[in-house]
């Protein structure tokens, strides 16, 4: 589902950031990387990342 996500919205910095966790707690730590860069570059200060 988070890749239907990413179709219907690309320019969503929260659906790449969970395609990428998706990816990750998949064992695919490659693929997950370019879509967390994604989501950064969309997002670079999203407001649950602020309490770290």
């Amino acid at each position: 589902q988070a890749e239907k996500a990413v179709a219907l919205n690309p320019n969503s910095a929260m659906a790449h950031f969970f395609l990428g966790k998706t990816l990750f707690f998949a064992g695919r730590v490659e693929e997950s990387i370019p879509e967390y860069k994604k989501a950064i570059r969309l997002n670079p200060f999203p407001p649950h990342a602020l309490p770290w």
